[in-house]
C-alpha cells in the first residue's frame, strides 16, 4: 500500500493481520509453556532494547503501542500507529481527547520508563490515514501518524533518547517478522485464558507468510472478511506443537508470537538492507486471524 500524503512519509508499509487460535484477543502470546500461564521471560528480555522506538499509547481508557519513524520536521517525532486507535468508527471522528505517549520497556515503573509526553488528540497533530474514513474504516486503510513536538514534554525520568526506525517498501514475504507491544500476554493455549495488562513492553517473531492483495479465503479467512481486507501482511501465529496453523509452515520459532489487545499499532519488523526496518502496522486480530 502506498501513503499518498506528505506528512506520512510512509510508503508500501502493510497493515498486519495475525492469525491465531479461535477465541484468541490477548497478546503479546507466547508459543511455548502451559496454557493460561505468564509469558516466558525470554519474550520480556527481546522486547526490552527497543524500548526507545517503541511506544505505549493511553487513550479513550485503553492502551495500543506505536513506533517512531523518521522525522524530517526538526523537534517533532513521528509516530507511526493505527488509525482505530483514535477512531474506532472510521468516520474520522476522533474517540477522545488527551492521550499520553510513554516511551520504555516498563511503562508505569518509573526505572523503566524513559520519557512521557501528555497531548490532545486532534487534527492538528494526529494524522488520520484520509482513505479511512473515507472507506468507512477498511482495514487496508487503518493507519495514522501522531506528531509529537519536543515542546510536549510532559516529564522525563531518564534513560536514553527515542530512537526512530526506517520503513522499508520491500515486499517481506517469507521473511520473519519482529513484532512488539505493550499488550496484554499469556501462553498460547485454545482460549489464551491468562489475560494479564501489566504494559512491559514484549516482543516476539513470525514467518510473515503472505504480503499482497488478500485473495478471498487466504488461510481459512470468511470470505466476508478476506474480501473487504485489500493489501495486507498476514502472519499465523502457530501454537504448541504446531497446533492452530492455518498458513505456511506449522512449526513455531523459538519466540513465536502474535498480536492481540493492546497491540494495535504495534510494528511487524523484518530485515531490509541489513538492519530492522517498518514493513507493517498491526490492525486486526481475526478468529482464527491476526491482521
Amino acid at each position: 500500500m502506498t501513503l499518498r500524503y506528505d506528512s506520512f512519509r510512509v510508503t508500501s508499509v502493510a497493515i498486519a493481520l495475525c492469525m491465531t487460535f479461535p477465541s484468541a484477543s490477548f497478546a503479546i502470546i507466547g508459543s511455548g509453556g502451559t496454557s493460561g500461564a505468564a509469558i516466558e521471560q525470554k519474550y520480556i528480555d527481546f522486547g526490552a532494547p527497543f524500548g526507545d522506538s517503541i511506544v505505549n499509547i493511553q487513550y479513550g481508557g485503553g492502551q495500543s503501542t506505536g513506533v517512531l519513524v523518521p522525522s524530517t520536521e526538526i523537534g517533532v517525532l513521528k509516530i507511526l500507529t493505527a488509525a482505530h486507535v483514535f477512531d474506532d468508527a472510521g468516520d474520522g471522528q476522533f474517540d477522545g481527547n488527551l492521550m499520553q505517549i510513554f516511551f520504555g520497556s516498563d511503562v508505569g515503573n518509573p526505572t523503566g520508563t524513559t520519557a512521557t509526553f501528555e497531548i490532545r488528540a486532534s487534527n492538528d497533530n494526529v494524522e488520520l490515514n484520509p482513505l479511512w474514513a473515507q472507506s468507512s474504516g477498511a482495514p487496508q486503510f487503518d493507519m495514522a501518524v501522531v506528531h509529537v513536538s519536543l515542546a510536549n514534554f510532559f516529564e522525563i525520568q531518564g534513560g536514553s533518547a527515542p530512537v526512530a526506525v526506517p520503513v522499508t517498501a520491500q515486499n517481506t514475504q517469507g521473511l520473519v517478522g519482529t513484532m512488539l507491544g505493550h499488550g496484554n500476554h499469556g501462553q498460547g493455549g485454545p482460549l489464551y485464558a491468562n489475560n494479564l495488562d501489566d504494559g512491559i513492553l514484549k516482543g516476539g517473531q513470525n514467518v510473515i507468510d503472505f504480503n499482497g492483495e488478500v485473495p478471498p479465503g487466504l488461510g481459512g479467512l470468511p470470505t466476508a472478511i478476506s474480501q473487504n481486507i485489500g493489501t495486507a501482511l498476514i502472519i499465523d501465529f502457530d501454537g504448541p506443537a504446531g497446533s492452530a496453523n492455518q498458513l505456511g509452515d506449522a512449526e513455531p520459532l523459538p519466540l513465536e508470537a502474535s498480536a492481540g489487545e493492546g497491540d494495535s499499532g504495534g510494528p511487524i519488523l523484518a530485515q531490509a538492507d541489513g538492519q530492522l526496518q517498518v514493513t507493517g502496522v498491526v490492525a486486526a486480530t481475526d478468529n482464527p486471524a491476526t491482521v
